[in-house]
């Protein structure tokens, strides 16, 4: 096949592999989302791209170490349609790469790790590249999976900072189609700085292993109820507060952490026992008994009316902020008047939104 040949049969199943490219990406990302669910899989970001023309044509030429074309024909690309999965940490790919090998056919010879491009005393890329393709056990009842089922593609998994690295690298050196001069240390540094973000890699990976081991120790004391010492942050207060994860209508996150952060203070709430010593008995059974699925209870709201029911007038004199919100929304509403709380010692000036509907 000569360039005619090959551009010929470019131009011919391009529409093919753009499919598969978009097929694949929808795919990881639905099968991650399951496994975050499901797992607890985190990802940064999913994204695919279909191999450009000349890029397709040059590597149709690409010679091997003795000087001879690897590839005779285009089905020999494995890399013409390719997804790439991007984690946060090295801690993160585990869970990733198992994925992929769970969901999809892989063909574990011609798949590139970091070891098989890097030696001991070399820095670079660290990308695992899959060579792969659909599985017929995960997508065979697909109406596509026919179509697809014979073509190869890759999968790269990376973490977000070789991610970064590589698309500066690849846009800036790569692609680049002048020489630099003579003397010049340009590839050098990239190659430099690809060392200093394995570092920042291996760096952020130890972090946070001990962030994990730091919030292990929490759980075990909020478990214990050895709450005395721990003082309140938005990650303390996090943990405390999953006790109400169940909760209907439950989004689990603070609106703004340091407003939340401000009332307590005001109040003279500076550690968790504190908190806990002014939640009524019963609070989370009525909580959960009036809130509804249709609701938007989130971290702050919970911290808000335990505070309003505990302390009413006095939380309007010293904790409420008029920058911070001027509503109570429909729910807050329901808390309040299952609590007994007296409206004339709300803060002045805030309101219910549409309360009688939940009337």
């Amino acid at each position: 096949m000569n360039t005619e040949d090959f551009l010929g049969w470019y131009d011919e199943n391009k529409q093919l592999y753009n499919e598969l490219t978009e097929f694949v990406k929808k795919a990881i990302e639905n099968i991650l989302d399951k496994e975050g669910l499901e797992e607890g899989i985190e990802y940064a970001l999913v994204n695919s791209r279909l191999k450009t023309r000349s890029s397709f044509l040059q590597k149709m030429y690409r010679e091997d170490k003795k000087g001879n074309r690897k590839y005779s024909y285009p089905t020999q690309l494995t890399d013409i349609a390719a997804a790439r999965i991007v984690g946060y940490l090295l801690s993160d790919l585990d869970s990733l790469h198992s994925v992929v090998k769970r969901y999809f056919d892989i063909d574990e010879e011609m798949t590139v790790r970091p070891s098989d491009r890097l030696k001991e005393d070399q820095v670079g890329f660290r990308s695992t590249n899959y060579v792969a393709k659909l599985r017929e056990e995960t997508f065979g009842n697909d109406p596509q999976y026919q179509k697809f089922k014979n073509i190869h593609f890759e999968i790269q998994v990376l973490t977000i900072l070789d991610f970064t690295w590589s698309q500066i690298q690849h846009d800036r050196v790569y692609k680049t189609t002048a020489e630099f001069p003579k003397g010049s240390d340009i590839r050098r540094k990239f190659i430099v700085l690809s060392g200093l973000f394995e570092i920042a890699d291996d760096y952020f990976n130890a972090l946070s292993k001990e962030v994990k081991q730091y919030e292990k120790t929490l759980i075990e004391k909020i478990e214990k109820e050895e709450l005395e010492d721990l003082v309140i942050s938005p990650h303390s207060l996090r943990l405390y507060l999953q006790e109400f994860h169940d909760t209907p209508g439950i989004t689990p996150y603070f609106a703004v952490s340091d407003n939340v952060l401000d009332e307590l203070r005001a109040m003279g709430i500076n550690k968790i026992s504190q908190l806990d010593n002014i939640i009524p008995k019963d609070f989370k059974q009525r909580y959960m008994k009036i809130s509804k699925r249709t609701d938007l209870v989130t971290y702050t709201s919970i911290i808000r009316d335990i505070l309003v029911i505990r302390y009413r007038k006095q939380y309007s004199e010293k904790a409420y902020r008029p920058d911070y919100y001027n509503t109570y929304d429909r729910h807050a509403y329901r808390v309040h008047k299952e609590f007994g709380v007296d409206f004339e010692d709300l803060p002045e000036g805030v309101q219910y939104d549409d309360v009688p509907d939940y009337d």
